[in-house]
Protein backbone atom coordinates (compact mmCIF):
# COMPACT_ATOMS: atom_id res chain seq x y z
CA UNK A 1 0.00 0.00 0.00
CA UNK A 2 1.09 3.58 -0.52
CA UNK A 3 -0.30 7.11 -0.26
CA UNK A 4 -0.97 9.11 -3.41
CA UNK A 5 -1.15 12.85 -2.76
CA UNK A 6 0.53 15.97 -4.17
CA UNK A 7 1.57 17.08 -0.66
CA UNK A 8 4.48 14.63 -0.66
CA UNK A 9 6.96 13.86 -3.41
CA UNK A 10 6.64 10.11 -3.00
CA UNK A 11 5.55 7.38 -0.68
CA UNK A 12 7.33 4.11 0.00
CA UNK A 13 5.44 0.93 -0.72
CA UNK A 14 4.85 -1.40 2.22
CA UNK A 15 5.04 -4.90 0.81
CA UNK A 16 5.43 -8.53 1.70
CA UNK A 17 2.60 -8.70 4.21
CA UNK A 18 -0.92 -10.01 3.81
CA UNK A 19 -3.84 -8.87 5.97
CA UNK A 20 -7.28 -10.40 6.29
CA UNK A 21 -10.22 -8.32 4.97
CA UNK A 22 -11.80 -6.01 7.53
CA UNK A 23 -8.74 -5.87 9.75
CA UNK A 24 -7.55 -2.45 10.98
CA UNK A 25 -3.78 -2.01 10.97
CA UNK A 26 -1.34 0.72 11.96
CA UNK A 27 1.83 0.98 9.85
CA UNK A 28 4.81 3.18 10.59
CA UNK A 29 6.58 4.48 7.50
CA UNK A 30 8.97 7.21 6.43
CA UNK A 31 7.60 9.50 3.74
CA UNK A 32 9.61 11.25 1.09
CA UNK A 33 10.05 15.03 1.17
CA UNK A 34 7.15 17.44 1.56
CA UNK A 35 6.07 19.21 -1.61
CA UNK A 36 5.85 22.76 -0.24
CA UNK A 37 5.68 24.69 -3.51
CA UNK A 38 1.92 25.23 -3.12
CA UNK A 39 -0.99 24.15 -0.95
CA UNK A 40 -2.19 20.71 -2.10
CA UNK A 41 -5.80 20.78 -3.24
CA UNK A 42 -6.24 17.20 -4.40
CA UNK A 43 -7.76 14.39 -2.39
CA UNK A 44 -5.56 11.94 -0.50
CA UNK A 45 -5.92 8.29 -1.38
CA UNK A 46 -4.30 5.04 -0.36
CA UNK A 47 -3.51 2.56 -3.10
CA UNK A 48 -3.60 -1.04 -1.89
CA UNK A 49 -2.26 -3.96 -3.91
CA UNK A 50 -4.50 -6.97 -3.47
CA UNK A 51 -3.32 -10.59 -3.39
CA UNK A 52 -4.32 -11.18 -7.01
CA UNK A 53 -2.12 -8.31 -8.25
CA UNK A 54 -4.97 -5.83 -8.76
CA UNK A 55 -5.16 -2.47 -6.99
CA UNK A 56 -7.83 -0.82 -4.86
CA UNK A 57 -7.93 2.97 -4.42
CA UNK A 58 -9.31 4.08 -1.05
CA UNK A 59 -10.27 7.66 -0.19
CA UNK A 60 -8.70 9.07 3.00
CA UNK A 61 -11.34 10.75 5.14
CA UNK A 62 -11.26 14.38 6.31
CA UNK A 63 -9.51 13.59 9.62
CA UNK A 64 -6.75 11.62 7.90
CA UNK A 65 -6.28 14.33 5.26
CA UNK A 66 -6.09 17.02 7.97
CA UNK A 67 -3.39 15.04 9.79
CA UNK A 68 -1.28 14.81 6.61
CA UNK A 69 -1.65 18.54 5.95
CA UNK A 70 -0.45 19.34 9.50
CA UNK A 71 2.62 17.13 9.09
Amino acid sequence: MRIRWSGITGSPTASGTTYEPGRTIDLQTAYDRAACHSEPTDEVEVIVELGDGTFERLHVDRRGSALLRRM
